[in-house]
């Protein structure tokens, strides 16, 4: 019963907290200072980015059901999030925080959880890697580097309606199926209050985008995550380890592509905005060749984004326990997604082909 009441307490706080920013988003347009020129920002109209408060104000609330399994797992959680969460969020009302800051109050979110949680990777499923991880203390240095990566991972899809929001629930669905499974009755908990603390927003952030979750949002959910999966992991040895690389699959790739395309070009640093994500690509596409409206061709690219970790998330839930299979997998999806943003950017290239030999005509 305290598990039902908990759930509809997160729901419900985090729906009229994200109601309420939207309905005053006038005020917050008004004392903050939004960088309409970032490059890689796709709407033309002033949002507010600061969803992300209505999903930490709502995992607040449950630090009131002290009888619970989950309260003090999530009460670090909650704790540690807070250096990453409050200078992203920060950087949704000023557009101020230089990104070196934000990653350095990732790395005190990491280290904190690690510290207070003894939250460590044990195993990723290759042995000659794990023979050197056990070595300490490589086994802390790839857990806060792992935590790292994702907070920053989500961060960089966080570009369509609903597109980190929606990576986020298939995640954490694929997460809740697999402790069910493996009878984690604690971490099964904890994700279905996650689930319904986010869905509140979702309502408002697709297919409309009337809010972002901001920096401060995605932060926090990348954060979040990482360590619910290290959990799962360092609870349950019966499960792939290499089964969590497949389920984020897809913000990892994407943040490593962006790394390297970045560090390669000559004219922007490694830390820097762009336009060149696969889902920024996808966006660009469907805008051009259908001509549709700025919502239309958001949400068009979202459910098409999406494919990805849907696919990771399903195949990941039904072979967890079979590396080989999981490995696989992997290789399908870097494979196909390369392929995808090659034929994005062939077809981008032709139709502006088109568009240019009609204006001569």
């Amino acid at each position: 019963m305290y598990l039902l009441i908990c759930i509809l307490c997160v729901f419900l706080i985090s729906l009229c907290i994200t109601a309420l920013l939207i309905i005053f988003k006038k005020i917050y347009l008004k004392s903050s200072k939004i960088n309409i020129e970032k490059p890689q920002l796709i709407h033309l109209d002033l949002v507010p980015r600061i969803g992300g408060i209505s999903i930490f104000v709502s995992l607040i609330s449950v630090l009131f059901f002290k009888e619970s399994i989950f309260f003090y797992t999530i009460s670090l959680i909650i704790l540690s999030s807070i250096p990453v969460f409050i200078l992203g969020f920060l950087e949704d009302l000023t557009s101020k925080i230089r990104p070196l800051w934000r990653l350095l109050a990732s790395f005190i979110s990491a280290l904190l959880i690690v510290h207070l949680a003894d939250l460590q990777i044990i195993s990723v499923g290759i042995s000659s890697i794990d023979q050197m991880i056990e070595i300490f203390p490589l086994f802390y240095i790839l857990t806060i580097l792992a935590i790292v990566s994702l907070i920053q991972s989500y961060n960089i899809i966080d570009g369509l309606n609903g597109l980190s929001s929606f990576t986020y629930l298939i995640t954490l669905l694929s997460l809740s199926y697999i402790a069910y499974d493996q009878g984690d009755k604690m971490i099964f908990e904890i994700n279905l209050i996650l689930i319904f603390s986010i869905l509140g927003f979702v309502a408002f952030n697709f297919p409309f985008g009337k809010i972002f979750l901001g920096d401060g949002g995605a932060y926090l959910i990348g954060f979040i995550l990482s360590v619910i999966i290290i959990l799962l992991s360092q609870r349950n040895i019966e499960i792939s380890p290499v089964a969590f690389i497949l389920l984020v699959l897809y913000p990892i790739h994407e943040i490593t592509r962006s790394y390297f395309r970045r560090l390669l070009k000559k004219n922007i640093r490694s830390m820097d905005p762009d336009i060149e994500h696969f889902h920024s690509l996808v966006y660009k596409y469907i805008l051009i060749k259908y001509g549709r409206s700025l919502i239309f061709s958001n949400s068009v690219s979202t459910m098409f984004v999406i494919v990805f970790p849907v696919f990771s998330s399903l195949f990941a839930a039904n072979f967890y326990y079979d590396k080989y299979k999981i490995f696989i997998a992997i290789i399908i999806q870097i494979t196909v997604f390369e392929l995808s943003i090659y034929m994005i950017n062939q077809g981008i290239i032709k139709l502006y082909k088109v568009k240019n030999d009609k204006l001569k005509e």
